[in-house]
């Protein structure tokens, strides 16, 4: 179902006529309010494990590098990898760590002499774009081993010393969670520790945001992350609800009633569990 579709099935609770796309803004903003408010609803009372998306992400060899670099500025000249697509990853020259920002830049002003610089590039970090907010479950390196959560903050080298490790091959992962400081949606970085030194490839859950519409899904549509069956047994009698609040409800039609089939899926949706097992995808945005 799309958010138009779902919208008109909004519309046709209270009985509103015409096009979601044609309707005045002030109902307009109470039909996409009523949505967002019963997907929150239905988020906040779903279990855990259906509230998650496999993720798969490929990590590239190290590659070495020749940048010109000016002091005081973030700005990266030089060498071949495409830095705006290398966000959180690692810039290694000389013992010196620098750690790739946004839109192709260093994250910390770059404060050594300008000049010409040759170091090493690792892919030592997944970055985590919304609706994906975090990690959720275990890391599997390469399909080989679940790799060692140790920390949510960025680690120190010397924090690592009394840690067994293979050198050479991550063992460990932390997360350094970003809220929206860096903007563009990122959330989150995951980190694996120490360096890879190979290609090789990641594997996790992330923990997914409750999807939000907005005026313009109204015109153009977007997929809903949830099935139809879901929408249908939990979504429209949380719509109902909120639109029971408003002041177009239909007359003669029983608030009350709407208010109590509410009450009675949100209890149904709590104690509801899959008939075959597994990790549910009810909320995985398409193409994850």
């Amino acid at each position: 179902m799309t958010s138009m579709q779902l919208a008109q099935r909004a519309m046709g609770i209270v009985r509103l006529p015409g096009d979601p796309a044609s309707l005045a803004a002030d109902v307009a903003l109470s039909v996409v309010g009523a949505i967002n408010s019963a997907i929150s609803r239905y988020y906040i009372n779903s279990p855990g494990h259906r509230k998650t998306t496999p993720i798969t992400s490929l990590v590239q060899a190290p590659q070495s590098v020749t940048v010109s670099l000016t002091n005081g500025s973030r700005t990266i000249t030089g060498g071949t990898p495409a830095y705006d697509s290398r966000v959180g990853d690692t810039l290694l020259i000389g013992s010196r760590k620098y750690v790739l920002g946004p839109q192709g830049t260093l994250r910390e002003p770059w404060h050594l002499a300008s000049g010409s610089y040759t170091g090493t590039l690792y892919d030592d970090a997944v970055a985590i774009f919304s609706p994906i907010r975090t990690v959720a479950g275990s890391v599997i390196y390469n399909e080989e081993r679940r790799l060692v959560f140790i920390s949510e903050t960025p680690i120190a080298e010397d924090q690592l010393q009394n840690i067994p490790r293979t050198t050479g091959s991550p063992q460990y992962y932390s997360v350094e969670n970003l809220g929206d400081v860096i903007g563009s949606g990122l959330r989150a970085f995951l980190r694996i520790i120490p360096f890879p030194t190979e290609a090789s490839t990641i594997r996790f859950l992330g923990s997914i945001e409750p999807q939000t519409l907005t005026l313009a899904n109204l015109q153009t549509p977007v997929t809903m992350y949830m099935p139809d069956s879901d929408i249908e047994t939990f979504i429209i009698p949380f719509i109902s609800a909120e639109l029971a609040t408003t002041s177009f409800w239909p007359e003669g039609a029983d608030r009350q009633l709407a208010y109590k089939r509410g009450d009675d899926t949100e209890q149904l949706l709590r104690l509801y569990h899959e008939p075959t097992g597994g990790v549910g995808r009810v909320l995985t945005p398409a193409g994850y």
